[in-house]
């Protein structure tokens, strides 16, 4: 019975070639295009996902802004200085430490080695603050900030862009200021924000003295507080239809996409979950078997001469 059903089914899709490949062709467009959608917003939310995870469930990123009722021609900057941090930790028990951020576009030399690349000034709490360690080396010391020593951390790109194969000990420039290389940071990877591991890291205090107080004065501060249950974070859930028809040709899409997009932004690699093709397969069949079943049905309910007219 069934061998013969699948007869008649295949007889009647090879007897209307162009409306069967019409129906199949806008299926698999369909079920790709979502497919393709489904697989980048899902790479990215797995991306962001591993980025938070990295800093830990403890971290708090604060920076002075405007608003986004504010006009920032009319409006100054509101400061927020290191002495703000002080007082927020001293005032809310909930904060454990706290490490400034100076952030600065800084030119590194080696002899002939050149490299641009993003200085932070931080201070000694910033490895367990952004949950960031030292791989090779050592980090700043309470010492290191009080005696503004001109040391300094690189990430590991930043000492492969140098030409530094052993670092530590090696005397750099960095805005044409000599810093002696005492540490490199874990390789972390890039993330949403950046290159984690194109940077270098100097004293806070130090670069209070080079670059002066009035660039202190709108600094980004990382917080880390006590328990993670003083953080309130919201998960959203991204999701989608897919289809079984869709699946390659979706996820194909997604990284021509990707690779499209990539000369002018930088996008995470495409993730096709396994939820989203069961959905999409259910879908589909569902989708299919219904629009299939219901004419066969109503047309069953007539005149053979009337259904045959129809035809």
């Amino acid at each position: 019975m069934f061998s013969e059903n699948l007869r008649i089914a295949l007889r009647a899709v090879f007897s209307n070639k162009m409306r069967s490949i019409l129906t199949v062709l806008g299926v698999m467009i369909g079920v790709a295009a979502v497919i393709a959608v489904v697989s980048l917003v899902q790479g990215l939310q797995k991306k962001i996902s591993a980025d938070l995870e990295s800093v830990g469930a403890t971290f708090i990123r604060v920076i002075p802004d405007l608003g986004v009722q504010s006009n920032p021609f009319l409006q100054k900057m509101p400061e927020l200085t290191y002495d703000d941090a002080l007082a927020v930790k001293k005032g809310a028990t909930a904060i454990r430490n706290f490490t400034p951020l100076f952030l600065s576009q800084a030119q590194l030399k080696r002899g002939d080695a050149r490299h641009s690349t993003t200085m932070i000034g931080v201070n000694q709490t910033y490895q367990d603050v952004v949950n960031h360690w030292v791989d090779h080396g050592r980090f700043f010391t309470t010492l290191d900030e009080e005696a503004k020593k001109r040391v300094a951390v690189l990430g590991v790109e930043s000492a492969r862009k140098l030409g530094l194969n052993d670092p530590l000990g090696q005397v750099i420039q960095i805005d044409d200021t000599a810093f002696t290389v005492i540490g490199v940071m874990e390789k972390r990877g890039s993330s949403i924000t950046g290159d984690s591991d194109d940077l270098v890291l100097i004293p806070f205090a130090t670069a209070q003295i080079l670059y002066g107080a009035d660039r202190m004065k709108h600094l980004p501060l990382a917080l880390q507080v006590r328990n993670r249950d003083d953080v309130d974070l919201e998960a959203v859930v991204l999701s989608g239809f897919g289809g079984l028809v869709g699946i390659v040709g979706g996820t194909g899409l997604a990284n021509l996409i990707r690779l499209l997009l990539g000369k002018w932004v930088t996008l995470p690699p495409v993730h096709t979950p396994l939820w989203a093709i069961l959905i999409a397969f259910g879908f589909c069949a569902f989708l299919g078997i219904l629009f299939g079943i219901y004419p066969a049905a109503k047309a069953s309910k007539l005149d053979p001469i009337e259904a045959l007219r129809y035809e």
